[in-house]
């Protein structure tokens, strides 16, 4: 029992202290009188270059960091404990390859901060590994996260005043490639085939049996 409850809560330390961060870093921010925009993003600039690793540290106030606080949470304990193998990877390649994209071709009139672009990119991460896969288990991750946040579509619209909608999308893009990337990690033993080693081996396809 004990060893199932820490397999459980384990996947939640990292989402946990991640937001921890993100709360103390605001908190300095405001007791500090010290705005931190300029370890943002800024489009095609290298002023903005640091920012593809320090911007999702980085929130406008507290709405804006509490915005992304549940999320970072839910979804970060659903990577960690569907997909301990691909964790890491999903994680590291989720934040520096979208921020590189907003570097890229968001817009560089203005600074672009905060984690809703990681955000998106691990969310469209589990929606697409769900229907790649097609598991029972994980469907109804996919169930949770439509039922949760299916307004996420409405942050991919351009136009909204002070929304980074490029890093939604440059997120959404990046959730969906490392899913068919990883694709391989993490399988279920109920979806491993039993038979297919002996196909391999003797060229005899035993899954057609009576």
């Amino acid at each position: 029992m004990q060893e199932e409850r820490r397999d459980v809560l384990l996947p939640l330390l990292f989402p946990l202290i991640l937001v921890v961060v993100l709360g103390m870093i605001k908190l300095f921010e405001v007791t500090q009188d010290m705005p931190l925009v300029m370890l943002g993003i800024h489009p095609r600039h290298l002023d903005g270059l640091l920012g593809i690793i320090t911007a999702p540290l980085i929130h406008g106030d507290w709405q804006h960091l509490l915005s992304n606080a549940s999320p970072l949470l839910l979804m970060g304990w659903m990577l960690g404990y569907f997909y301990p193998r691909a964790f890491v990877g999903v994680v590291l390649n989720s934040w520096w390859i979208t921020g590189v994209l907003v570097w890229l071709g968001a817009n560089s009139n203005a600074w672009h901060i905060g984690a809703s672009g990681v955000v998106y990119a691990w969310a469209f991460f589990l929606l697409a590994s769900g229907l790649l896969r097609r598991e029972r288990q994980r469907s109804a991750v996919l169930a949770l996260i439509i039922a949760l946040y299916g307004g996420l579509v409405w942050g991919l619209m351009p136009g909204l005043e002070g929304i980074s909608w490029e890093s939604h999308l440059a997120g959404t893009a990046v959730g969906l490639l490392l899913a068919i990337a990883y694709r391989h990690y993490d399988i279920p033993p109920a979806e491993i085939d039993p038979f297919e080693d002996e196909v391999e081996e003797t060229g005899v396809d035993y899954k057609y049996r009576g």
